[in-house]
């Protein structure tokens, strides 16, 4: 079943939970079990099913790029390697996640999977698992196949933790992962009476600490904040791409007058879109919701186009302009964002990219966020 953790006492006024928020979406992993009780487990992919982790009695903990300190990756990647695979395979070779339990790992793309090798090669002793998540997702057999997968990662963790795991023990997963998803979807209804770095400090937070100790915490704040008068002046934008690292991005866009109200990230709002049915059989409840929900640039739905689904949501939430910030060497965001780039230009709407390599570029990105803001209309906070 499910691990019971219990939030540590604290105050519940608002800047005391974003400060909870804020520590633990900066946490580095090697700190994790310092902080937190149970059995952490690194996932490196939104398409992973925290609910089977859940299950088998682990902590999911999402782990994020990191600034490189020992160049531990280059003994099996080239520097021009997807920076995020080069930063946890770092991550990984000094000993940072020496706490965790294990990884896993979804087929999302080629670095992704290639970093899935290397990891059970280097660490054999721990728990490894690749869930393969179809790339075609609305093809006649991407649901049987997905939930074929599914069932192979449990088998894997009754394996490793030498229980089965129920389906009774899978909806308890869920039933906490769908209550952490509808509380992230309240927090986003509530942009505007937040920071971007606050709105995003609880983002990846829900990510990294214990969910049962996020859960009360997000629900002592959300009154509070439905209480707050709405935030005047800042000029409106999505920001798009694959991970949302840490906060420098949020708050450089607090410090230039703009309002994030909207995005399209792997750890931002596809972390938490659609709920999970509780009146199916668990498995297809998992697959169904992988499926529907909006795909990473790695996955196609026939029906779908990043490009007209961001058209949609800035004239939906008002946004203005629309901001790429994208991983440096990753091709299926790059790919994805030539088709982007040609609908939003189409529809009239500006946008600009950050590109990411091995750390923020924090003058760069102030420099052309400030430049991008000035042209909005946004006034600086």
């Amino acid at each position: 079943m499910p691990t019971h953790v219990e939030a540590r006492p604290m105050s519940h006024e608002k800047d005391a939970i974003f400060a909870a928020f804020k520590a633990a979406a900066t946490l580095p992993p090697d700190r994790w079990s310092d902080e937190y009780p149970g059995q952490p487990v690194a996932v490196f992919c939104s398409y992973v099913p925290e609910e089977l982790l859940h299950a088998a009695g682990f902590a999911p903990v999402r782990l994020r790029k990191r600034p490189s300190r020992s160049g531990a990756w280059s003994e099996h990647l080239q520097s021009y390697a997807c920076p995020l695979a080069r930063s946890l395979l770092e991550q990984g070779a000094e000993g940072q996640l020496a706490g965790f339990a294990g990884a896993v790992f979804a087929h999302s793309c080629d670095a992704m999977q290639a970093l899935a090798d290397i990891w059970r090669l280097r660490f054999g002793d721990t728990f490894a698992w690749v869930v393969n998540v179809p790339t075609r997702l609305d093809g006649p057999h991407s649901s049987a196949y997905l939930v074929r997968e599914l069932a192979a990662m449990r088998a894997a963790l009754e394996r490793h933790i030498g229980r089965p795991i129920g389906d009774e023990d899978i909806r308890a997963g869920i039933a906490l992962c769908n209550r952490v998803r509808a509380l992230l979807a309240r927090l986003d209804a509530l942009r505007d009476r937040m920071t971007n770095a606050e709105y995003y400090a609880a983002i990846l937070a829900a990510q990294t600490m214990p969910r049962e100790a996020f859960i009360p915490l997000a629900e002592s704040l959300i009154p509070q904040m439905e209480a707050a008068p709405p935030r005047r002046g800042r000029a409106r934008i999505i920001v798009v791409g694959a991970i949302l690292d840490d906060l420098t991005v949020p708050a450089l866009a607090d410090d230039v007058g703009l309002a994030v109200v909207g995005d399209d990230l792997c750890t931002g709002t596809r972390y938490f879109e659609g709920m999970a049915r509780m009146d199916a059989p668990p498995l297809e409840a998992l697959a169904e919701r992988f499926l529907t929900r909006t795909p990473c640039a790695a996955k196609h739905r026939d029906d779908w186009r990043r490009g007209q689904a961001l058209r949609l949501m800035a004239q939906q939430r008002g946004a203005r302009g629309v901001v790429f910030y994208l991983q440096k060497f990753c091709e299926p965001h790059a790919f994805d964002y030539a088709d982007a780039r040609r609908d939003l230009e189409d529809a009239g709407i500006p946008h600009i990219v950050l590109e990411d390599d091995a750390g923020p570029a924090t003058a760069q990105w102030r420099t052309r966020l400030q430049a991008f803001a000035e042209m909005l209309g946004g006034t600086p906070t």
